[in-house]
């Protein structure tokens, strides 16, 4: 499964909770413009901003590093090493 980005993350929160953008913004103690911006790419939340909202619905905020795959290699001018 792909993961959501920031802003599909805090609409599926929003939508999970049944509120409009307005609803949501006051619940959570941001502009309701914010959290449009938020939902559309425009604007990248911060941490703390992200900690409200999550805070706000009594979710933790989780953040993850996971590898990106590594693009394929058969363009490769020499052939890999062979191993003895």
């Amino acid at each position: 499964m792909k993961p959501l980005t920031p802003g599909a993350a805090v609409r599926a929160l929003r939508i999970s909770q049944g509120m409009t953008q307005r609803q949501f913004a006051r619940t959570v103690g941001l502009w309701g413009t914010f959290i449009c911006e938020i939902e559309t790419g425009y604007s990248e939340p911060s941490l703390e901003a992200l900690r409200r909202i999550g805070g706000a619905f009594k979710h933790e905020l989780v953040i993850s590093f996971r590898p990106i795959a590594e693009p394929c290699q058969a363009d490769s001018a020499s052939p890999p090493a062979k191993q003895t």
